[in-house]
């Protein structure tokens, strides 16, 4: 039985160590958020972070705030933990929160704000914040303001979003609608994949996204723009197949036939097949000019030709 109001904030955790203390103090400075809990799944941490936060809520040092928090035995993906987390919740309102961010002191007061329809999903911001030793903000990386100025962030206040929108680093819905969408796939463990097939099992449940842009948590974005990338061909060959088996409208919603129909696909084909990407992120990687369409290129050819090689290597029915 969950309590009326109470918010469960979800964090899954796996060797975060200062990072998940971090969160959890600018979650213990949240205002005027109402009644709130957070729930804590170590996916198998190794780096102590049980340890160090069972001493924090010792020493007292999180002040009034609420913790559960439990260790998965083995690392078993974000998936699980964010299935067990709910699990252990007990609030009539589920908050995702990555423990990799910092919340400001109004982000659950704003990500609240209008929340009354169990409908309803409200999907915060996320900002990226580079600092130097002393604590001090320093100038974002091209790459870093393109990439957080993608997705959600392209909308306006309030907005609805379309479900492939949804992520569980900054959001809020009704613990009904969560349990009529059922739990996070636990096979999709490559990064993004659980977060766009849950956002469209939300809206299959009845569940229409909006944007909260004030309800703001920071970033410690340490990934580079070719990391990111790498991601993304990993996400296309070994999620992005199945999702469009599961989901058909992401092949239109994510372009996905201009890499493989008329000339156009065969183009875009050619330049991913023969050191097109690489040469675009050793242009991007040198400083010289890169505008968006470029970086919406780089990431295109990534995902789309990930895609390509996964489709090709999956059994035939």
């Amino acid at each position: 039985m969950s309590r009326a109001g109470l918010k469960s904030i979800l964090v899954p955790s796996y060797n975060d160590g200062g990072k998940l203390e971090a969160c959890l103090r600018a979650l213990a400075l949240q205002r005027e958020a109402g009644e709130m809990e957070a729930v804590v799944v170590y996916d198998g941490s190794t780096d102590g972070s049980p340890q160090r936060i069972t001493r924090l809520l010792e020493q007292g040092e999180l002040g009034g705030l609420s913790v559960i928090h439990e260790a998965l035995p083995q690392n078993r993906g974000r998936s699980a933990a964010r299935n067990r987390a709910f699990e252990l919740a007990r609030g009539e309102w589920i908050v995702y929160l990555d423990a990799d961010l910092q919340p400001r002191p109004d982000w659950l007061a704003q990500l609240s704000r209008g929340l009354g329809n169990k409908r309803h999903v409200h999907v915060g911001s996320m900002r990226y914040r580079v600092q130097d030793e002393k604590g001090r903000d320093l100038p974002l990386a091209r790459y870093q303001l393109y990439l957080q100025g993608r997705g959600p962030a392209r909308r306006e206040a309030g907005e609805e979003l379309p479900p492939r929108h949804f992520y569980t680093c900054n959001s809020m819905l009704h613990r009904d609608l969560l349990e009529a969408a059922g739990p996070f796939d636990e096979q999709l463990k490559v990064w993004g994949g659980e977060d766009i097939d849950m956002g469209l099992r939300l809206a299959q449940a009845g569940g229409t996204l909006y944007y909260r842009p004030q309800a703001l948590a920071w970033h410690g974005q340490e990934r580079s723009f070719q990391a990111h990338c790498a991601n993304l061909e990993l996400f296309g060959r070994e999620v992005l197949p199945r999702l469009v088996q599961r989901h058909p409208e992401l092949y239109e919603a994510l372009a996905l036939g201009r890499r493989e129909k008329g000339v156009q696909g065969v183009l875009i084909g050619l330049l991913g097949r023969f050191g097109g990407r690489r040469a675009l992120l050793a242009w991007e990687g040198a400083g010289l000019y890169f505008n968006e369409g470029l970086y919406n290129l780089c990431v295109f050819l990534h995902y789309s030709g990930g895609y390509v090689a996964g489709k090709r290597s999956m059994p035939k029915a």
